[in-house]
Parts: structure tokens; sequence; C-alpha cells
């Protein structure tokens, strides 16, 4: 494949996995709503499915995955598998998590506030994203374009990051490893947003 339909393809897949991270980020911002309630029912064991699917990612890009890139199964099954990346590292991420978002949250939660809050939500989903998906390009081009001689190894790095995003996701230590991150933000922003109660909080 040459190198421009190579990085347009890896662009649609990511753009699939953009969009099903913000799906499901904005479902679980949104907990008061049906879909938000549903997947709240189920959010360990679609925790747990998706570090499967970020390990089998990963697994893929180190090179222990192997498929026939050629069969049009493979090619197809890429796309889903794409989307439901996107949706795993959303319920992974869990928005829970600044003060900003737990603000947003709120506002959507307010009976004459939910258009607003929905929009501001897909705002900041968006911009969660957009630094990873500015990324991966990064690396993409790199790779294909600037040092396909080492695209390999760019690959295979990209593959290890994953595998410790899955690890890190099944064992239960995303969780400390967010509160540290989460504990060092909020301790330089609370300042300009006071922390409020119903952080990180389903309501009843």
């Amino acid at each position: 494949m040459a190198p421009a339909r190579r990085l347009a393809a890896g662009a649609g897949l990511g753009a699939l996995s953009v969009m099903g991270f913000m799906a499901v980020f904005m479902i679980l911002g949104l907990p008061s709503t049906a879909a938000g309630q549903a997947l709240f029912d189920v959010l360990e064991p679609a925790n747990q499915t998706g570090g499967v699917v970020v390990g089998l990612w990963g697994a893929y890009f180190i090179g222990l995955l192997t498929l026939d890139d050629r069969a049009a199964a493979v090619r197809a099954g890429r796309w889903i598998f794409a989307f439901f990346f996107g949706c795993a590292v959303a319920v992974a991420y869990k928005p829970c998590v600044t003060p900003t978002l737990t603000r947003i949250i709120q506002e959507a939660q307010a009976p004459d506030s939910v258009g607003r809050g929905a929009a501001l939500l897909a705002a900041y989903t968006l911009g969660v994203f957009t630094p990873i998906g500015a990324g991966a390009l990064a690396l993409a081009w790199a790779a294909v374009a600037k040092a396909p001689a080492k695209g390999w190894l760019i690959r295979a790095a990209c593959g290890v990051a994953l595998a410790v995003l899955a690890a890190l996701i099944l064992t239960g230590w995303m969780t400390v490893y967010k509160s540290l991150l989460v504990g060092g933000f909020s301790s330089r922003t609370s300042r300009f947003f006071p922390p409020r109660r119903g952080f990180c909080c389903r309501p009843a």
C-alpha cells in the first residue's frame, strides 16, 4: 500500500476511535440518562472487556498477533475494532477526573441546562482526545513517510504502551494511576476551581 493510502487508512481508523471514545465518554458523563445508568450497571465487566481489547490491539502492534491484512474480513474487522478501542479507552478513563469536568457534569444533570451541559461535554471530550489523536497521526506519519525503515520500531513502541495500558486496566491499577494523576492536577488547579461535592459520583 502506498504511503499516502496508509496514512489515509490510519487517519480513518483514528477517526473511528475518536467516535467510539466520544460516544462512551459522553454517556458516562450523563449518568442520569437511561443510557448512562445502563452502562454504569455493567461498568466493571465493560472495563475488563476493554482491557482485553486494548491488549489485543497492543499485541497486534508488537507483532505477537499476526493477521492477513489482505483478507477482506481482516480489513473490515480493523475498522470495527478501532471503534471499540475508542470505547474501551473511554471506559478506562471514566469521566470523573477534573474539577472542570465535574462542573460540566453538574451542568448536564440540571434539568434546565441539559443541552448546554451536553454540548460542553462534547467539546471537552473532543479536547481530551485531540492531543492523543494528533500524537498518533504524528507517529504514523513518522513511521510511514519520514522513517519507514524504523516504522516497525515505532509500531512496536506503541504496542508496548498499549500493553502497559491494558495491564493497568485489567489489574485495577489504572484507578490508582488516575488517583495520583488527578491528585496532582487538582492540587495545582484548586485555587482556580474549588472542589465541590459530587465529584466522581453516580446519582442515586
